[in-house]
């Protein structure tokens, strides 16, 4: 059984605001994997309607969703430690 990560970013249940913040952060640059991320994470949109519908691999779509949770989790990390 794989174990969940309580600060990691699920699909559908994301607001639109923290994941384009997420996005700009991350430095990501592309657009299309940019509106992918959020067709997923915001929309809900499943993950192989998102790769035909913009052009991006799994492998892509996989490691931008690692570094965006990555990421989410190191916000948090710092947000707690800063109100110690």
């Amino acid at each position: 059984m794989k174990t969940v990560n309580t600060n990691d970013l699920l699909q559908a249940q994301e607001p639109a605001n923290k994941i384009e913040l997420l996005l700009k952060i991350s430095g990501k640059t592309s657009d299309n994997l940019k509106m992918a991320v959020a067709a997923h994470l915001v929309d809900g949109m499943a993950k192989p309607m998102v790769h035909m519908i913009f052009n991006i691999s799994q492998q892509q779509l996989d490691k931008a969703l690692a570094d965006l949770n990555q990421l989410h989790s190191d916000v948090i990390a710092l947000h707690n430690n800063m109100n110690l």
